[in-house]
């Protein structure tokens, strides 16, 4: 894996964060401030959203979460957990216009 200080570099470079819940998401806590998360839900015996976001990602000032959990969305056989592309693509997009609403400088 990558040195602690190279994944610090490497995501607080970036303005939109695409993870997979859990553990995957940690290396969220170095975004700046401002930036976005987008994260399929998961299912831990019931579907839940990512108590990553509840319990670390508070702190970060203006971080907007993009989760993507509805049930035409997510879908889960087993352990496996199905998620719908074009539903994705369309938080994704909505995640960059609302970063690029949120950052633009009026003259």
């Amino acid at each position: 894996g990558m040195l602690l200080k190279d994944q610090v570099k490497t995501v607080s470079r970036n303005n939109i964060f695409v993870s997979l819940p859990g553990s995957d998401l940690m290396n969220a806590m170095f975004l700046r401030a401002g930036s976005t998360i987008l994260t399929p839900c998961r299912k831990v015996h019931v579907v839940e959203n990512s108590n990553e976001v509840r319990i670390w990602f508070q702190a970060i000032p203006n971080l907007r979460v993009y989760e993507v959990c509805g049930p035409m969305d997510v879908t889960f056989e087993g352990q496996a957990s199905i998620l719908n592309t074009t539903a994705f693509h369309n938080a994704l997009r909505m995640a960059v216009s609302d970063w690029k609403k949120r950052h633009t400088i009026s003259t």
